[in-house]
């Protein structure tokens, strides 16, 4: 752990400065009612152990039985001989937890069922409830800090800072907030939620339905009479290149000259997704990656043949890893874009997941990528085109222009 705390010193002190600032802005914030998941938090979380992973598809198992197994031996040995009590679970989730640190690998590790469910929910991309971010305060009160578009909430007419004082009838008074939002996602039939606002009670009738979260976001940059599209990047679910197709047709129809992807403390994700962004400007000649496993090298190609043609500037840091050092480099060495900002992470492994029939699961590193040119960037990272340190004056305005490595993308595609 002391060398994971090391490379984060060196490599990443803009994250840290990141994460410190927007403490002291933002109000502490839940990636969704249902789960509860610190957004700052996994991404520290995700730094430290790789828990967003650059992943192939989960596969499903049971853990089997063997008569002959020593460690089974051992487990049923102290289940019923040992003097003191102990607790079944537990004990099987010390054992497989021996086994993953017993590799010494930071990105090998095993999550219980409860940080499963959370882990699955940002890399899937959707969740079941009404479409709710919430958080509870000091005096316990659930308060809705943001309302999904087009949700069952949004369109049942629950808005910022509403109050929820009951679901279904039943009271939130002393009341946790998972229990609250556990009980919002688990109803299978419409229910009612009494919110209030201000000084007046409104009750409310809705379903749950699959939310899916926002990964990307987009928008149009006008300077010297020219139109840049500028994309943001989280996280790469499941359902992220979907998306961002999504969006850049609908920055493509707004005539923009040129593009910036923003993959800025973006720690990784689905390989699928990240391929078929990838795959939106190269052609299906072109490499995006290379995986790497104990007895082969396999080349990952593009899937579409593309016309785009015009200039992409894309935008890292030290918290970039994993799946956005794949697009930055794929993009950067087939596509000839411009990478501005600070040295990536330098995440070259490939994690793979294998779920427990208890619902819990380990995370376990499987292969190694190069870029496309063959390149190894595992704990080196890929460095910017053209360097430029972050200016934290954005911190304090949120503006833009005060944003030093956007303008100097700006000002790079513009010439």
């Amino acid at each position: 752990m002391k060398d994971i705390k090391n490379k984060i010193t060196k490599k990443m002190k803009n994250t840290l400065k990141i994460i410190e600032k927007k403490l002291q802005i933002d109000k502490v914030r839940f990636n969704s009612a249902e789960l509860i998941i610190v957004i700052i938090m996994a991404l520290i979380l995700g730094l430290l152990v790789g828990e967003v992973i650059f992943s192939n598809k989960c596969t499903e198992c049971k853990v089997r039985k063997s008569n002959t197994s020593e460690l089974e031996k051992v487990y049923n040995t102290l289940l019923n001989e040992y003097y003191g009590k102990v607790d079944k679970e537990k004990l099987s989730e010390a054992a497989i937890q021996g086994m993953m640190n017993f590799l010494g690998d930071q990105y090998s590790v095993y999550f219980n069922e409860e940080q499963s469910e959370d882990f699955n929910l940002k890399l899937n991309g959707t969740f079941t409830g009404i479409g709710i971010e919430v958080i509870q305060d000091k005096d316990k009160k659930i308060i809705v800090t943001s309302v999904f578009e087009n949700s069952p909430a949004s369109k049942a007419g629950i808005k910022e800072n509403d109050i929820i004082i009951k679901v279904d009838n039943e009271s939130t008074n002393n009341k946790n907030l998972k229990e609250v939002t556990d009980k919002i996602k688990n109803y299978k039939k419409p229910f009612t939620i009494t919110i209030k606002r201000k000084n007046e009670e409104k009750t409310m009738s809705l379903s749950t339905a699959t939310i899916s979260i926002p990964s990307v976001t987009s928008k149009v940059l006008e300077k010297n009479d020219k139109k840049i599209g500028y994309m943001y990047i989280s996280i790469f679910a499941l359902n992220t290149d979907e998306q961002f197709k999504k969006q850049l047709e609908k920055l493509e129809k707004q005539s923009i000259d040129s593009l910036i992807i923003d993959v800025r403390n973006n720690t990784g994700g689905h390989l699928e997704s990240v391929k078929n962004i990838a795959s939106l400007f190269l052609n299906k000649d072109q490499v995006i990656c290379q995986i790497k496993t104990k007895n082969k090298l396999e080349k990952i190609y593009s899937t579409e043949n593309n016309n785009r043609k015009y200039k992409i500037a894309i935008l890292i840091n030290g918290g970039s890893a994993s799946g956005s050092e794949v697009l930055a480099a794929a993009l950067n060495e087939e596509y000839g874009a411009t990478l501005i900002g600070t040295t990536t992470f330098g995440k070259g492994t490939v994690q793979k997941v294998l779920n427990l029939s208890n619902g819990s699961m380990v995370k376990y590193t499987a292969e190694t990528w190069l870029t496309s040119k063959g390149n190894s960037i595992d704990k080196t990272g890929i460095k910017p085109t053209i360097e430029e340190q972050f200016n934290d004056k954005y911190y304090e305005t949120q503006k833009d222009e005060d944003d030093n490595q956007l303008q100097k993308a700006i000002e790079i595609l513009n010439k």
